[in-house]
This record gives structure tokens, sequence and C-alpha cells, in this order.
């Protein structure tokens, strides 16, 4: 069973049928598994007409935070009891708009990118043409794959220089 978990406006959780999670992944499937998650939100922007996002490597390591973190306590306040978003700025990224999904249990990236988009709040979050960057995070703990994804969008233009 996987869980669900979204923020921009709003929170909620929500469970869908994944089958046995992995035991264990290697380092090139774990890549494998953000890269393919990014291509196929990018390929419901595109029959959505919504531009693609660009993928952040300072976005994946926070969404790899996040995740771990999400191991320890699934919601969008952090282990430290402050919110999601204070992570952009810890790292010296300003906003203009920002949001993250929660999820964990899923198999494959289809998997997991089909649940967020059969779920309102998740859906809007991986079309909403205010994001441009993201990042996919994960997270492997006692069998269990924990994800992450970091949507962004920087609040001057143009990507900060990290």
């Amino acid at each position: 069973m996987g869980e669900l978990m979204l923020e921009k406006n709003e929170e909620s959780n929500i469970s869908a049928e994944t089958g046995p999670p992995p035991s264990q992944a290697t380092e090139a499937q774990v890549e494998g598994f953000k890269a393919e998650t990014i291509r196929l939100i990018n390929a419901e922007r595109q029959k959505n007409g919504t531009a693609g996002l660009k993928a952040m490597g300072i976005l994946e390591d926070l969404a790899d935070q996040r995740a771990r973190e999400a191991s320890v306590l699934f919601k969008h306040t952090r282990p430290d009891g402050t919110r999601c978003f204070t992570i952009f700025a810890e790292n010296a990224l300003k906003y203009k708009a920002a949001g993250e999904n929660l999820a964990y249990g899923f198999k494959t990236p289809a998997a997991l990118v089909k649940a967020w988009m059969n779920s309102e709040g998740h859906r809007r979050n991986n079309l909403d043409p205010d994001f441009k960057y993201i990042g996919i995070g994960c997270y492997l703990r006692k069998s269990t794959l924990y994800c992450a994804a970091l949507f962004y969008t920087p609040r001057k233009h143009g990507v900060p220089a990290l």
C-alpha cells in the first residue's frame, strides 16, 4: 500500500495498491527511478499543454533529504517541527513558487506518478505552470521506498548559482 502527501495550499493523504516494496536498490536503480519519475511528470505536463520541468541538482539533494525526513515523520512538517518549505531558505533558495509531494510504498515510477495524477492536489502540483524546476528524492528505509518531489520557481528570473 502506498501513501501520498502534497503541499502547496493543502495537505492530503491517500493510499494506492502498489505491490511489494523493493527490498534493496542500487544507486543506479534509484537514479533511474528519479529520472523516470521526472520524465513521466513531464509527459503529463505536455499532454496538458504545460511546459516541462527542468531537473535541478540542488533540488534533488533537498528532495533526498525530505524523503529521509518523511521516513521518520510522514508530514509536511519536518522532524524538527518546522514546515517543509524551510528547506529552501536553509539552502539560500528564495522562491516565487514552491511545492512538495510526498509518497511511500510505491514500487515503480509509473505507479507513483499514476497515483499522484489521480489525486487532485498532487495532480495540481505536477501540472502547475508556476513551477519551473523539480527535484525527485528517494530514501529506502526498512524495505519501504520514500519519495519526495520538490517543485520550485526562483523569486527572480534565472537559476541561483548553486
